[in-house]
């Protein structure tokens, strides 16, 4: 008769390789996080939803949850493969997580844990790994280690717990540490300093370690999992009290190491099962009914088909059962009961002693500014705080800071070159920036609040008259060729004026004045002088008529122009950018007439192309799949349809919108 010894609840299958888990209690609620190989950390609710996830450089190989500043909601310290020591801070109102704390070590991180180590009211915050040190942060504001430990080969694990010492008439906050050579080192905090009580040497490599009380005494024991297939049980003085012998579970199979730990009270008799995952895809639950004993005996295991690498568990409070919550290289976690819950006798395990517990110091939240978890957010984080960089070198130097190679900057920002997420346009001059349809939705909202009288910014350049009819009648009152001369000097210090005040916008870090590239930048220089009204300038003019131009007929000629400030244009060699510019604020005055009669529908093919993409696509992301859309289903070029789209959304045509769902779309 086979006996049934847990009960599995669910199983989720997971995008890869899991390396840790933990809960992550805040204000009542409970989350699971997980992480390992996709470089990604998940906050996942018990319905299996997955809220939100966290992106890093490298594997998430460990991670540790404490309420660093007393709120009753829980950071969680997070080690990865490339050696990065963070925390991370959950926003139980949005349900997502952000990075409060990021320090670069060398090589991975193995093992975290965080507590009040020194007994102040402040949780120290431990980090060890393949760069064979200890370190220990003061708090998430360090921007380097408290206190470092050196070792002979990497720190694999580490935990913190109360330990009954010799002479002292209370329990000691004492940390353990376990290396890969086996070393095994107990260190407490003595009149302000570290103090090492005890190291020894366990044969075999250290995989996990916990402290807890497995004795049922009332003191807490040290418990291993080393490489040599045991679990090793020590007392407070480093003396080895208890081994078991993992045994195979099939005679071929060798991979019977220990790898993590739980020890918990998992069936509700109040005394402590130790649970053992190991490399051969088993867990294992070892079970001692008596008190002031360390007869541990396999009380049920089941196996998978990969090594086990993290076990969490929580109460669900509704049942007020223990359940388990393990993963590993199976790309799976699976949570279980065991199915003696309740059933077993109460042990009464003796109280040796009360621990006084120091109020955390809370943290204003405020004081904490979030911080980037990989090397793409920095990225983004700094064309964002700076708007531009000149060059790429300038951008790296500031990366090398963070602790990125030349190789690693490189490859991300070509990566997002090519995905168009930064690139290079004009401001004043040519730059790096970081490519946002919103900040180019704000600068056209900013641009169009300066002009609040646009006609005082028309220069007389911009008035299209007969020679013939110059001659007979002046043009707002009698004017000289000096002042002719004059005027456009002005104009050209108004256009100096402008590039300044943008260039001290930029030195105050404004965001919302960069411009993304050259033709972002003409068009929002032409609205500055562009008319609001045309009546205004038929006043300027008497009974002239205007030439008007085409804009996108490629073979119209300058010539066709016929005015004196042209020729007066041409004497001091104006650019043919000046050229370009007069020629599309005479558009615009086409079209605002074209479009005062009704709705606008397009003055040529191109224009009437790009409504008809929106009538059928309803909307569009972002400029950039507006124009790639575009250039697979027409031959024009990338420049021209750019130019078409701010022509339309400058006449009210289409327009872009911020707010969810965000994109581009027809006015209605």
């Amino acid at each position: 008769m086979i006996r049934k010894r847990f009960h599995q609840h669910w199983v989720f299958q997971a995008p890869e390789a899991i390396l840790t888990c933990n809960i992550l209690n805040c204000n009542k609620n409970q989350y699971l996080v997980f992480g390992g190989h996709d470089k990604s950390l998940y906050l996942m609710d018990f319905d299996l939803m997955i809220l939100d996830d966290l992106e890093f450089d490298g594997w998430v190989r460990c991670s540790y949850p404490a309420d660093l500043n007393g709120d009753d909601c829980d950071e969680l310290l997070v080690g990865t493969g490339d050696g990065r020591c963070l925390v991370v801070k959950l926003d139980p109102k949005t349900q997502k997580l952000s990075g409060l704390m990021n320090y670069k070590a060398e090589g991975k991180i193995s093992c975290c844990v965080a507590g009040d180590f020194y007994r102040d009211g402040n949780l120290e915050l431990i980090f060890g790994g393949e760069d064979k040190t200890l370190k220990i942060f003061k708090n998430i504001k360090s921007k380097k280690p408290l206190l470092t430990f050196y070792y002979d080969s990497w720190v694999t694990c580490c935990d913190l717990g109360y330990m009954k010492l010799p002479k002292t008439s209370k329990p000691q906050h004492c940390l353990v540490v376990g290396t890969k050579n086996g070393s095994l080192q107990m260190i407490r905090i003595l009149d302000g300093l570290p103090d090492i009580v005890w190291q020894t040497q366990v044969y075999g490599q250290i995989n996990d370690v916990k402290i807890a009380d497995v004795s049922k005494d009332g003191y807490n024991e040290i418990i291993i999992a080393s490489s040599d297939q045991y679990i090793k049980v020590y007392n407070s003085l480093g003396k080895r009290l208890k081994f078991i012998k993992i045994e195979k579970m099939k005679p071929k199979v060798r991979l019977n190491r220990p790898k993590t730990l739980l020890v918990e009270d998992i069936d509700g008799d109040k005394a402590k099962e130790i649970v053992v995952g190991c490399a051969d895809g088993s867990i294992r639950v070892y079970d001692c009914d008596e008190l002031n004993s360390l007869d541990y005996t396999l009380k049920w295991s089941t196996r998978f088909s990969a090594s086990i690498k993290s076990i969490c568990s929580y109460i669900n409070r509704e049942e007020k059962l223990r359940h388990l919550i393990f993963g590993g290289y199976e790309r799976t976690m699976r949570n279980i009961t065991d199915f003696e819950t309740g059933q077993k006798k109460i042990l009464k395990i003796p109280v040796r002693f009360n621990i006084r517990q120091i109020p955390v110091k809370k943290e204003k939240e405020e004081e904490v500014e979030a911080v980037p978890t990989n090397l793409r957010g920095y990225i983004i984080n700094l064309l964002e705080k700076k708007g531009f960089y000149l060059t790429i070198d300038l951008l790296t130097k500031e990366l090398l800071k963070e602790g990125y190679s030349k190789d690693q900057i490189e490859e991300e920002i070509e990566q997002m070159k090519t995905e168009r997420t930064m690139q290079y346009g004009k401001v004043d001059i040519h730059a790096w920036t970081y490519n946002s349809e919103e900040i180019e939705e704000a600068i056209d909202q900013e641009i169009i609040k300066i002009v609040e009288d646009p006609e005082d910014f028309l220069p007389e350049e911009d008035i299209i008259v007969d020679d013939e009819a110059s001659k007979d009648e002046n043009i707002g009152g009698e004017v000289s060729e000096k002042n002719d001369a004059e005027d456009e000097h002005k104009s050209d210090e108004d256009r100096d004026d402008s590039s300044d005040d943008l260039a001290e916008d930029e030195d105050d870090d404004s965001v919302e004045d960069l411009v993304e590239d050259e033709d972002e930048h003409e068009t929002k220089s032409q609205l500055d002088y562009a008319p609001k009204d045309d009546d205004k300038i038929e006043e300027k003019t008497t009974s002239v008529e205007e030439k008007k131009l085409d804009p996108y007929n490629e073979t119209q000629s300058d010539e066709n122009i016929n005015l004196n400030e042209r020729k007066k244009q041409d004497a001091v060699s104006k650019s043919t950018k000046t050229s370009s510019s007069r020629n599309q604020k005479e558009n615009r005055r086409d079209t605002s007439e074209g479009s005062r009669d009704g709705a606008y529908n397009g003055r040529n093919k191109l224009e009437k192309i790009l409504i008809e993409h929106l009538k059928d696509k309803k909307l569009v992301s972002s400029k950039s799949k507006f124009i790639n859309s575009i250039l697979s289903l027409h031959d024009y070029n990338e420049e021209k349809i750019e130019k078409t789209i701010d022509l339309l959304k400058e006449n009210n045509v289409i327009k872009y919108s911020r707010s969810k769902p965000s994109g581009w779309s027809l006015v209605n």
